[in-house]
């Protein structure tokens, strides 16, 4: 008997098979393994990029919701202190009339008209002031 028979008792052959076999089954398990893995990390991936385009929609939307609070909070500025600019003359005809209802009180036509733009400026100033309060709300 020689040496090889005697170290490899199913000869040198049937030995390389045995081992190519269990590669072979060790690569068939790592391959399904990956490919498990691949399939894993292919649906996280989709789920993180659904997510990240919620996530980019919500962003967006919140961002137009921003600029729409930025321009409405400056038409209302705007309008605030155009409101009070407009209230000012008001007052000012308000005082006039009032001081021409005291220097005319014989006049009783002129009265009479005087009142009725005093009360008309008075709706109006009212008016201006509702405004702005209702801005501020």
């Amino acid at each position: 008997m020689d040496y090889h028979h005697f170290c490899n008792p199913g000869g040198a052959d049937s030995g390389v098979a045995v081992l190519a076999g269990r590669a072979r089954g060790i690569c068939k398990d790592a391959i399904a393994a990956a490919e498990e893995d691949a399939a894993q990390l292919k649906l996280q991936l989709e789920t993180v990029r659904y997510r990240t385009s919620r996530l980019r929609e919500e962003l967006q939307a919140a961002d137009r919701q921003a600029r729409l609070s930025h321009q409405l909070t400056l038409l209302g500025q705007f309008t605030a202190g155009f409101m009070h600019e407009f209230n000012n003359p008001l007052a000012i005809v308000a005082g006039r009339i009032e001081v021409l209802l005291e220097e005319r009180k014989a006049d009783a036509e002129l009265c009479s008209d005087l009142e009725q733009m005093l009360k008309e400026t008075r709706y109006n100033e009212q008016h201006c002031e509702d405004f702005v309060a209702g801005l501020a709300s």
